[in-house]
């Protein structure tokens, strides 16, 4: 135990070449991505049912989108909590409970078109009720991959999902448009119910190993407050978010329109709508199985450029396509794009956070995700209303070639794996009396005695152990100098109460030990900086 707990990561470590297909020999994960394949493809075939069905209803360009917000609205609103839940709570009850909730809006959408009841206002609510299920699950979802595969696998697990995303779009669009042509809407609500039971089944009898921890849980507000502040005192996740609010706004357009590409612009019908979307998942396959061979030549943040200029290419060809064999290719190439952007992303997050705040981080970069879309598909919406879907689309591709440009500068780190194994390295504090979990504030102060010529190289290692203090739980620091004694500095920081830095304690990691280390290695003194608590008195 200690007072300290550096979580930037600064160092990396470089993952061992391994089979791409490795994760699949591990038993939960085998199953769970052959059941996770299985319902994407349920999933993406309730996509176009849900977007052919609305252009049934009705020929409002803004109606249509719609069905993209109804379907990101509750990511954007429940995310963040339901990242709190999936870090405070059983990971896999959770996605028991949400995965069911999820089957149970797609019996009801299956029952109520097969009924010829559906109404504009009825499919957007049952819509949104699934989006409900699906921000319930994603945090906790993404969660759980470092669970169920071991670390040296876990690059691949990230790409396997990826692919089992992307290949289920090529299925799942294709697939459905063909069950619509032949048998009507309902039929793919009603496969997509079925898919589900896959997933519940394998996570039921999933054996999930319980977290360890002998303080008492955190509270639903302050574990949020917790996981926001880690994202605000970390720069990777900064400059990953700035990233994705950049590049997610305009690809919107592309969703939101497409279903009104295919019958008003291209005159396609529902087959032909689904091979859109199969062309756009093809891509994005092509894209995962090209990238390790780009990332020879290419940094991470150069993928990401590059990727968001071929989806930039996408979105301008889709609105200036009138043959749909020109929709096609731009689909294909932007596909390329899409992939490379989301999965380098995603792996940045994945990779650049500690265990115990990661469904929160994870949440954050969805809010962020969703935001995006939910906004970005009603505003491309208004447009295409005011103007035209050619407008729109055009629009949104060079708005987010401009984005690129103006975003270049602001690099993203190699998306390669960081130490986060738990080491306990704080010696336990030297206390007169226990304070009780909840007393505080507290405040802690580590003393230095700094050579006046290391001084600024001092300042420039503690600029990184402050982001890191502020992370692990901290509300405020400082570093102070003694003016009686011109060497001697301290670090000041406070946290809520005893128990919150008690959390600081079990959240150290190896890198949070080497980042001590270099800020100990400019203490002038053959016993360690010293440490002192201060408990705040009510007067």
């Amino acid at each position: 135990m200690s007072a300290t707990n550096p979580t930037q990561p600064s160092t990396l470590v470089k993952p061992e070449k391994i089979s791409a297909w490795a994760p699949l020999r591990e038993p939960v994960f085998r199953w769970l991505w052959i059941a996770t394949l299985v319902s994407n493809i349920g999933t993406w075939m309730e996509n176009v049912g849900e977007g052919w069905l609305m252009t049934s209803l009705s020929t409002s360009p803004l109606i249509v989108s719609l069905v993209q917000v109804a379907n990101t609205l509750p990511m954007f609103m429940l995310a963040l909590p339901a990242g709190s839940l999936a870090d405070l709570f059983d990971r896999r009850k959770l996605l028991l409970i949400s995965q069911t909730w999820m089957m149970i809006a797609a019996v009801l959408l299956a029952v109520l078109t097969a009924l010829n009841v559906m109404t504009p206002p009825l499919l957007l609510f049952l819509t949104f009720l699934l989006g409900l299920g699906s921000a319930l699950n994603a945090p906790a979802w993404r969660a759980i991959t470092p669970e169920i595969v071991s670390d040296k696998n876990l690059s691949q697990a990230i790409v396997l999902n990826g692919l089992a995303v992307n290949g289920s779009r090529v299925i799942g669009p294709a697939l459905g448009g063909a069950i619509i042509a032949a048998f009507g809407t309902s039929w793919v609500f009603i496969l997509n119910a079925f898919s589900f039971i896959g997933v519940i089944a394998v996570i039921f009898f999933w054996k999930r190993k319980p977290d360890k921890s002998d303080l008492p849980g955190e509270q639903f507000y302050q574990s949020m407050v917790a996981g926001i502040r880690y994202v605000s005192n970390s720069q990777i996740m900064k400059s990953t978010l700035l990233h994705a609010a950049v590049f997610f706004p305009f690809t919107s357009a592309m969703f939101a329109m497409m279903p009104l590409v295919a019958r008003q612009e291209l005159q396609l019908g529902s087959a032909g709508y689904g091979v859109m979307l199969g062309c756009l998942g093809i891509g994005a396959i092509s894209g995962a199985i090209i990238l390790p061979r780009i990332q020879k030549y290419l940094s991470l943040h150069q993928i990401v450029m590059f990727g968001s200029l071929l989806v930039a290419i996408l979105l301008i060809g889709l609105g200036l396509a009138k043959i749909a064999y020109i929709a096609y290719v731009a689909l294909f190439i932007g596909g390329v794009g899409w992939m490379a952007v989301l999965s380098n992303l995603q792996t940045v997050v994945l990779k650049s956070v500690p265990g115990w705040v990661r469904a929160r981080v994870m949440a954050v970069y969805l809010v962020c995700f969703f935001a995006a879309q939910t906004f970005g598909s009603f505003i491309w919406g208004l447009v295409s209303s005011y103007s035209s879907i050619t407008v729109a689309l055009v629009a949104a591709g060079t708005g987010l070639v401009l984005a690129t440009l103006l975003t270049w500068r602001v690099t993203l780190p190699e998306g390669k794996a960081i130490d986060f194994t738990p080491t306990v390295f704080w010696p336990a504090p030297s206390l007169s009396f226990e304070p009780a979990l909840h007393d505080g504030p507290v405040m802690i102060t580590i003393e230095y005695l700094i050579d006046l010529d290391q001084v600024e190289v001092f300042k420039t290692t503690m600029q990184k152990l402050r982001r890191a203090r502020m992370r692990s739980g901290a509300f405020s620091w400082s570093l102070v100098k003694d003016l009686e004694k011109p060497e001697r500095y301290l670090e000041v920081f406070s946290v809520s109460s005893w128990l919150e830095h008690l959390r600081q304690h079990e959240r150290t990691t190896a890198l949070d030990k080497r980042l001590q280390e270099r800020a100990n290695v400019f203490h002038m003194s053959d016993q360690p900086p010293k440490i002192r608590h201060f408990l705040q008195e009510g007067i």
